[in-house]
This record gives structure tokens, sequence and C-alpha cells, in this order.
């Protein structure tokens, strides 16, 4: 296996020339979170593996922390020193050496629209900082700021969160863990899904609704459908997705005529307009 750890030259952002980088450094000099970084395209396709680096030098050299995420798993909301546009989330694992390189490759191996984006990683005093592209919300903010969800935004949440469980499952993976936090949405709309570097191999004879985080799914559908509880009546093919997702496969779910509801990812813009506003009480500033 190619050894991913090298000595930083530079930081990279893919698909941005020198003069781009100097130019937008001159320009920008305070933090924006609406702003990520300029490699990130502006549609959900995104075509081909991701390439990064992995380098053996302190990160916060690197990047300046600006305010902690209070989750589980906590994340840095941190400004590139140099390129003051350039917003990341930096999540800390304590990890050996020889492990690094695994879950980089795995990481790499399993890139997909669905997760955030893996723009560079550090190694450093036996942490492994995991750089990743930033996103506003969660659906448990969504869930504290009691946003009404309707229908067209509930499919489009379920379809991209199940696309993210088949395709794990088609590597023969599933995820760890699959709650409202995990589920990321940015400032556009479009939903990931995290902790693919946590995903974990398994056989398809142990794979069921417990395994492919289905009955958490349902879980979480049942707190999104609650927010919109007086203000929105549910249909008859919502109430039925969701006694289906805990019975039925993976497969049919996906066939299920309620997510063809899901059409466009801008559905959700203002849901994430509106809930970043109201239910930022998760951010500590450093």
């Amino acid at each position: 296996m190619t050894d991913l750890r090298r000595k930083r030259p530079r930081t990279l952002w893919l698909g941005r020339d020198s003069s781009t980088r100097s130019e937008e450094s001159r320009s920008s000099t305070e933090p924006n979170t609406e702003e990520t970084p300029k490699q990130i395209p502006a549609t959900n396709n995104r075509n081909g593996i991701i390439q990064f680096n992995c380098y053996e030098e302190n990160p916060w050299s690197v990047y300046e922390p600006r305010a902690k995420i209070r989750r589980k798993q906590p994340i840095t909301l941190a400004q590139h020193r140099k390129h003051r546009q350039n917003i990341v989330n930096i999540r800390c694992l304590p990890i050996d050496r020889p492990q690094d390189q695994n879950l980089l490759e795995t990481i790499r191996r399993l890139s997909n629209p669905i997760f955030p984006r893996l723009l560079e990683s550090y190694y450093h005093t036996g942490e492994l900082h995991l750089i990743w592209e930033p996103m506003e919300i969660t659906v448990n903010c969504i869930l504290t700021a009691r946003w009404p969800v309707n229908e067209t935004e509930l499919a489009y949440i379920l379809r991209s969160t199940l696309d993210g469980i088949r395709f794990l499952r088609d590597q023969g993976r599933a995820l760890a863990i699959l709650e409202a936090e995990t589920i990321l949405l940015d400032r556009r709309g479009h939903v990931r899904l995290a902790g693919v570097e946590q995903s974990y191999q398994i056989s398809a004879s142990d794979m069921n609704a417990e395994t492919l985080k289905l009955n958490a799914l349902a879980t979480i559908t049942r707190g999104l459908m609650a927010t919109g509880a007086g203000q929105v009546r549910w249909s008859s093919k919502v109430r039925a997705f969701l006694e289906n997702l805990t019975t039925k496969s993976l497969d049919e779910l996906m066939q299920d005529t309620f997510l063809k509801a899901a059409t466009d990812e801008r559905d959700l813009k203002l849901c994430v307009h509106v809930v970043k506003k109201k239910a930022r009480n998760d951010l500590v500033l450093l």
C-alpha cells in the first residue's frame, strides 16, 4: 500500500489555480461559514475518486480553530490561516501510525457524493486529523428547531440516507452509527452521511434492518414527522413507508413511490437557512 504520509509542501485546494488562491486571499480576511472551499462543486454530482494527502505536520499551524461543535464526536470549525475564505470541519482521531493508512485508504475507496468530502489529513502527536468539507446543520438541529418538515423534504432526507446505506451495502459494509447527529446537510440542502470512516465489513447473511440501520432510520423518521405535528397531515404513502422501513428489504424501499417526491435537493435549502439561525446552540466559540 502506498504510504500516504509525507511532508507537507503546501495546501492544495483541488480545482483552483495559484492565481485564484492568491486573489481570494487578498480579497477575504474574515471567516464566512456560508462559503465552502471552492473545489466543492455547486451540484450534487461528484464523479471520480477523491485524491488527498496526509501530512506529518501540526494541523493547527495551517488551520486556525474558531469554534467547537458539541456532538458525541466533537468537530472543530476551523479557518485556513492563509486562504481565509476556506472554512473546514476538523475531526481528531487517536490512532496508531500503521492504522492511519488503512483508515485513509478506506475513506478513499468509499468516496461517494453521499459522504462529506475529505479535503486532506494530518498525522500529529498520535492523532489523525481529518479535514472535511464544512456542513451547515444536522437532522438533530432540525428536530431541536422543530422545523415543520414537509413530505418533499422528508422524502429527500430518506432517499439520500438510503442511497448511502445501499452504497455501503454493495461494498459489503455498514454504518457503525446512524443518528440524527450523523445525517448532515450543507448550505445548498444536500444531504451527507457522517461516519464512513467508521463503517465496518459485514457479510450478506448478517444484513438486516438492525445492522443496516433501517431501524435507526425509522426512529429518526418518527422524530421528523413529529416536528410537523398539528401543521402537516401525513399522507398514507408516508405512513406506509414508515411501517415498511423495518420490514421490507432495502431494494424494495428504494422503489417505493413515496421517495419519488424527492425531486430536488433545493427543497431543503430554506430549511437549512432557517434552522441554522434557530438551532445553533451546539456551537462554542474559541
